[in-house]
């Protein structure tokens, strides 16, 4: 695997977006089909874009930059990119001219979704700033490969940029791996959510 990098999502990424997020959502109906839809994401693409834009809820992206490679004569990147060097019919690869013998692509691998919090003037609790992870997904086929690792390094680094005094986050008791992912992390818990199903 070449060098993995972070950068702000953009809206050329939102196929891999997708792809991740229907990952994710299809995790979460197989612990709580009473709760999350079958076939169905957490946003549309507008909710998506607004969100890319926005500084209070940026979303970050792994990428693996893939080595350039020669193409013929006049065939442009992304024609270069369908002959197979690149998959970019599976929304998972970019495409861009480096010169003018070669394509330069990158696979996103994994994306973080974060929103920015304040709490301010309540009588109780100091004033203070908080990064709240609202999503981090790995591809499944990147997985066991420490991109999970990278973005949640990514996070903290980005929160003591901006001067948060916290970083935190929510996990499905139904998603024991994520629990012992953010465990390893250093993360413990501050909070419980209680709850009873009721019957109709």
């Amino acid at each position: 695997m070449e060098k993995i990098y972070i950068r702000r999502a953009k809206e050329e990424d939102l196929p891999v977006v997708n792809k991740l997020l229907y990952q994710v959502e299809d995790l979460h109906r197989l612990g709580r089909p009473d709760l999350f839809k079958p076939g169905q994401k957490k946003y549309t693409d507008c909710q998506l874009l607004e969100i890319f834009l926005s500084d209070r809820t940026p979303v970050f992206v792994a990428v693996e930059r893939l080595a350039p490679a020669a193409r013929q004569e006049g065939e442009s990147a992304r024609e270069y990119c369908r002959e197979g060097v690149c998959d970019i019919e599976r929304g998972a690869v970019a495409c861009g001219t480096v010169n003018a013998g070669a394509a330069a692509c990158e696979k996103v691998l994994g994306y973080l979704f974060c929103i920015v919090q304040e709490t301010k003037g309540e009588n109780a609790v100091f004033d203070h700033k908080t990064l709240y992870i609202d999503d981090l997904c790995v591809d499944e086929d990147a997985r066991g490969k420490g991109v999970g690792k990278i973005l949640y390094d990514y996070a903290v680094s980005y929160a003591q940029s901006i001067g948060c005094h916290n970083l935190t986050l929510h996990v499905w008791e139904k998603n024991p791996g994520a629990r012992a992912f953010y465990e390893k992390m250093g993360m413990g818990v501050q909070q419980t959510t209680m709850e009873v199903v009721l019957k109709p």
